[in-house]
């Protein structure tokens, strides 16, 4: 069997979510490309030789260490499946080195909102609706919900009931429930008003003018960071109110991971300082 088609089947018996699914057939076929093409070609030698190539080729050791990941949990998955005789042993590691999160502060926030509803930059070149009649909607529900990009862009009025938002992820497929303030409700109620089709942001944007309106709406006030950085403050904001509380916003089983990811430290706590001099 060919780990592609192992890919397919793999996606099939656990139910993986679209991103997920994408990401692992891109690590197959460029484990194909380095002529890891079947399950019986699985061994440590051949893993690791995969791995020398990609870092060859100069991916970063997170796409590495990523990649190296993913090929793991196919070749395990094929080994119970009895595909393949042999399992994963000494596949040497690759260090991912991540950047120490950042996010934006509650004032930044507030400037961002207030920008936000002053800004008449058309969304699109051709079209009715401007900044202002999108993003403010869009900072008020990702920031309460701490949602992925993806999941507040698909939003729809189907989501929304007794004050919630309830929607299944597109990354996990987990079920996400949450509460939402009547601020954040008056503004989906808003775009729901102007919109033919019931989605609050799909009607009047494709998925890439979303990222060119954060983009641009970002550079045009000279904020710093991307729109990632919304739901990473929402994480932060929750978590310097209640320790540990992050991680089940997030719905992240590992706190680790989720202060590894999104909680900006400075935000947190003051910054340790050294003690006084005497002398």
């Amino acid at each position: 069997m060919t780990i592609l088609d192992l890919t397919g089947q793999y996606v099939a018996t656990v139910n993986a979510s679209r991103n997920y699914t994408s990401s692992l057939t891109r690590t197959a076929r460029r484990a194909a490309s380095y002529g890891l093409e079947t399950t019986c070609q699985l061994s440590d030698e051949s893993a690791c030789k995969f791995l020398d190539c990609l870092q060859a080729e100069q991916y970063s050791d997170t796409t590495v260490h990523n990649m190296r990941r993913e090929l793991l949990t196919l070749w395990r998955y094929a080994y119970l499946r009895n595909l393949t005789d042999s399992q994963p042993g000494r596949v040497r590691r690759v260090a991912a080195r991540f950047a120490a999160p950042e996010a934006w502060g509650k004032n930044e926030l507030r400037r961002m909102f207030e920008r936000a509803r002053e800004d008449i930059t058309p969304v699109a070149i051709t079209s009715k609706f401007a900044v202002r009649d999108v993003m403010p909607g869009w900072l008020l529900l990702g920031y309460e919900t701490a949602a992925r990009f993806t999941d507040v862009y698909e939003a729809g009025e189907q989501d929304f009931r007794r004050e919630c938002f309830v929607k299944r992820a597109a990354k996990t497929g987990k079920v996400m429930v949450w509460q939402l303030s009547a601020k954040c409700l008056r503004e989906v109620e808003g775009l729901l008003s102007r919109s033919p089709d019931g989605t609050l942001f799909k009607h009047c944007l494709t998925r890439r003018r979303a990222f060119k309106m954060w983009r641009g709406f970002l550079d045009r006030h000279n904020f710093r960071g991307t729109s990632r950085w919304l739901r990473r403050s929402a994480a932060t904001a929750l978590e310097a109110a209640e320790p540990n509380a992050a991680s089940v916003l997030l719905q992240h089983s590992n706190p680790q991971l989720v202060r590894r990811h999104y909680l900006d430290a400075s935000l947190l706590a003051p910054a340790h300082r050294p003690p006084k001099f005497v002398g």
